[in-house]
């Protein structure tokens, strides 16, 4: 396969590569890894990228939870004697999430110090006294019912309306 670089009308570098007739794409200059290191092509909303469609050429479909590895750590060598299929969790541990996400160290709002990778994480713990009496609540299990019991509350009438006709159904079906 050869790379074929070019630039588009925006000034944005663009290298192609042509598989089975279909042209795959990548952005050398992109800040995201995966636009920047892998062949793309688009079909409908899919995104394929261009070694494990040479792996599921090769062998098959990819089996759920299985990644496809470059083992000589180039992905722009997409050989077939450079692809490895191996689990993900496998594949992780080589690579690592460190180089995506740094740990940082953060403040809660309760005042404790805590370390993470993920940018999202906002609390030191899930039984941190802050996020319990925080107004707007995660989708916890209390929550949950509270919400539920709300509407059983609100709709009684047409619950035990609705539970009333699926009974005298599940009555005539049996005498049927």
């Amino acid at each position: 396969m050869e790379i074929t670089r070019t630039v588009s009308r925006r000034g944005v570098p663009i290298e192609t590569v042509e598989w089975n007739g279909k042209v795959y794409r990548r952005y050398p200059e992109s800040n995201r890894r995966s636009n920047r290191d892998y062949f793309v092509r688009g079909e409908g909303r899919k995104l394929l990228l261009l070694h494990r469609e040479i792996w599921k050429e090769a062998h098959g479909p990819i089996p759920e939870g299985m990644h496809v590895h470059h083992v000589d750590g180039d992905p722009g060598n997409n050989a077939l004697e450079n692809l490895e299929c191996m689990d993900r969790r496998a594949h992780l541990k080589m690579h690592g999430d460190a180089k995506e996400f740094p740990v940082s160290t953060r403040a809660c709002p309760c005042g404790k110090m805590f370390e993470t990778r993920s940018p999202r994480r906002k609390w030191c713990s899930r039984t941190c006294p802050v996020r319990k009496a925080n107004p707007v609540r995660s989708a916890t299990r209390e929550y949950q019912r509270e919400v539920a019991a709300r509407f059983r509350e609100r709709h009684r009438d047409r619950i035990n309306e609705n539970q009333r006709e699926w009974r005298r159904k599940r009555r005539e079906q049996e005498k049927s």
